[in-house]
């Protein structure tokens, strides 16, 4: 399996099947969809994929947030290609790119079902569980 990563542009088709996929997994099964201000919100970070034989199977965007500092956000990988470390290796492209880039620490705010798979990636807990998006979640960060 031959998953190439990409850093791609708003706008694109990739970045099309990027809103695409974080819909399917992250926002059907809540019974929503992306909002405007999500999209509209694109334009702010940069967004990384997994693109396997053409076609979009995992995402994630890193956010400004100040000097230094990155939120990643709607992290997603399609669910029948889960579990096989494609979250993981799209994770370690993006943060190659904050690293290049003078990035010192990236923050997020994981879903509890996720907490596992961040801390396996070396993000910290911090804090008490809060719901956003009706999901119970923790804040997470990592120094890089």
């Amino acid at each position: 399996m031959a998953i190439e990563f990409r850093q791609i542009e708003v706008g694109s088709d990739l970045h099309t099947s990027e809103q695409a996929l974080r819909d399917e997994v992250l926002r059907k099964p809540l019974g929503r969809a992306l909002s405007a201000s999500e999209i509209e919100r694109d334009r702010e970070g940069r967004h990384f994929v997994a693109v396997l034989d053409g076609e979009v199977v995992g995402c994630v965007g890193l956010y400004p947030q100040g000097e230094g500092v990155v939120r990643l956000r709607q992290m997603a990988v399609a669910p029948r290609l889960q579990g096989q470390r494609i979250g993981s290796r799209l994770l370690q492209y993006a943060e190659e790119w904050a690293r290049r880039n003078r990035i010192a620490t990236i923050e997020l705010h994981a879903r509890v079902t996720a907490l596992a798979f961040y801390e396996r990636n070396g993000y910290i807990p911090e804090g008490d569980e809060f719901i956003e998006v009706t999901v119970p979640h923790r804040r997470m960060r990592k120094r890089l």
